[in-house]
């Protein structure tokens, strides 16, 4: 049962393996021995020798199969009590004569602490297997906890290598979490300016250990979309075994941003069209020439442009002639509008802008 455990605990096959081949050695050991020391079969003192070879046997195969495999408390501790089984044994050969000597008793007390040794690592293996059990099941709840969250949250170590996402962040570089995990920050993320920027960030976290709460910043993913985020950084405090990290959670506000930007523009088309009303509100023939300098003005800073300008054509007219200009740089004034276009101009820009003239 020791050689079995020790061996492999997780591949039944090989466990069952081993253990028959052990029943069958210790079956034939107590046969052995129980014979022999009635008499009918071998003197006492080959019995002795024989037991202390199968004992040897022993400890030399738990201490192969523990060098290979991982190290259970029962393979330790039965390697162990071999010590004073083969102590007892070796009192046996040397002072006992007798049931009724002292010795034998002694000889006796060191063989049942011999059996106590590994039934003590079987009961520290199954309360190290429940416990493990407890640990990856937390683990495992966990895992689907921060894989459920939309945001994207990461933990990097001092030396810039993720140590864990979740399932967004991976899906943003289009990887799996495993081919994230345990890789640094500027094999994953393609802009490697952007990548110096946030590990400049996590070092200041690590040196300062304040909350850190990052300012609105576009990045791009691996597929080339190109998003607003916010980050929040904090900092993980050194473990046991571990150093201090950084975790992160950042959002992705791409939506509140584009919804920002339009309502801006609406709210900056209001101003412009309540302007250009309130400009008509008050116009007579005498300042119109002022009213179309501020409509134009108001048109030209809504649409960012630098001159807006109105020419004047009919049909019975071959030229078109400026009637009202605007410029946004009137002291750095790159030329004035010509005052009349000619015809062939004007059929072009009918053209262009699908004018039927």
């Amino acid at each position: 049962l020791s050689l079995s455990l020790a061996s492999n605990p997780r591949n039944r096959k090989v466990s069952y393996s081993v253990g028959i081949i052990g029943t069958i050695i210790g079956a034939f050991t107590w046969w052995v021995m129980a014979t022999g020391t009635i008499g009918e079969f071998m003197p006492p003192q080959t019995i002795h020798f024989m037991t202390f070879g199968m004992y040897a046997l022993t400890g030399l195969t738990l201490k192969m199969i523990l060098l290979r495999k991982p190290v259970t408390m029962i393979g330790q501790l039965t390697l162990a009590a071999l010590v004073p089984l083969m102590a007892g044994q070796f009192w046996l050969f040397t002072s006992v004569e007798s049931i009724y000597d002292q010795g034998f008793h002694i000889a006796v007390l060191l063989k049942w602490l011999a059996w106590t040794l590994p039934a003590v690592g079987l009961g520290i293996d199954l309360i190290n297997t429940f416990h493990l059990l407890g640990k990856s099941e937390e683990k495992q709840f966990l895992r689907t906890v921060i894989d459920s969250i939309p945001h994207f949250i990461f933990a990097r170590d001092g030396e810039g290598r993720f140590t864990l996402v979740n399932k967004s962040v991976a899906e943003f570089y289009n990887r799996n979490v495993d081919q994230i995990e345990g890789r640094p920050l500027q094999d994953i993320h393609p802009d490697q300016d952007q990548c110096l920027e946030w590990l400049d960030e996590d070092t200041q976290l690590l040196k300062t250990g304040q909350l850190q709460e990052i300012p609105e910043a576009v990045t791009t993913s691996a597929e080339g979309k190109d998003i607003w985020i916010t980050a929040i950084k904090k900092l993980l405090p050194e473990t046991r075994g571990r150093s201090p990290q950084v975790l992160g959670v950042t959002i992705d506000i791409s939506r509140q941003k584009k919804a920002e930007i339009a309502l801006a523009e609406r709210l900056k088309f209001e101003q412009a069209s309540a302007a250009i009303v309130q400009s008509f509100v008050h116009t007579t023939n005498d300042n119109l020439q002022d009213t179309m300098d501020r409509i134009l003005q108001h048109l030209g800073f809504y649409t960012e442009a630098d001159r807006c300008f109105i020419y004047r054509f009919d049909d019975m007219q071959q030229d078109a002639s400026l009637m009202f200009s605007w410029n946004r740089k009137q002291e750095n004034n790159p030329g004035q509008l010509p005052t009349n276009i000619n015809h062939a101009c004007l059929e072009w820009m009918a053209q262009w802008f699908s004018i039927d003239m």
